[in-house]
């Protein structure tokens, strides 16, 4: 399946047969830094503040996406990854607890894999917490393989992390 039918599959609601628009995503503004520090505050023990996520809108090489489930919605999610040669290392990645397992974060790791494709990215790398089960499935299930542990990464708890990589060769 191609990224884009991936895309469209990922963006149907799930457990609701009623059909809904398409969700927007769409680069993020500096008006947009509240809401994504919002969500980032809701799904993170140790969020980024409004001076890190403005610091990244300045940087010319990270990216950062946000979400909203239809025209006219609220931000629910945003991706903030870094495009550095042919890799793109994943910072963030959040979706509002309220608005998860919809497909929302599918969606956003799509539309990075979109991006990349077009900047001849070659690969994707990124730590995810051990604990973080959710979202190491939601990795596995869009490609990304375990390449190895960095113990105690997480300062504020010494969590070990997973580090990830997917490789889009084959994309």
């Amino acid at each position: 399946m191609n990224l884009d039918a991936q895309q469209k599959a990922a963006s149907e609601p799930y457990g609701n047969a009623k059909r809904r628009e398409r969700p927007l995503v769409l680069p993020m503004l500096p008006s947009d830094v509240d809401s994504v520090c919002r969500i980032a505050r809701e799904s993170f023990t140790s969020a980024w503040t409004s001076a890190v996520f403005e610091g990244e809108l300045k940087r010319q090489w990270a990216v950062i996406r946000v979400l909203r489930a239809g025209t006219g919605e609220k931000i629910c999610g945003f991706i903030d990854f870094w495009i550095i040669g042919d890799e793109i290392h994943l910072h963030n990645l959040a979706v509002l607890p309220g608005m998860r397992r919809r497909g929302f974060g599918r969606f956003l790791l799509l539309d990075m894999f979109k991006i990349a494709k077009k900047k001849a990215v070659t690969s994707v790398l990124l730590e995810a917490r051990c604990s973080n089960l959710a979202a190491i499935n939601l990795y596995k299930g869009v490609g990304f393989e375990k390449i190895a542990i960095r113990p105690r990464y997480y300062s504020d708890n010494n969590e070990d992390a997973i580090i990830m990589r997917c490789d889009l060769v084959s994309f």
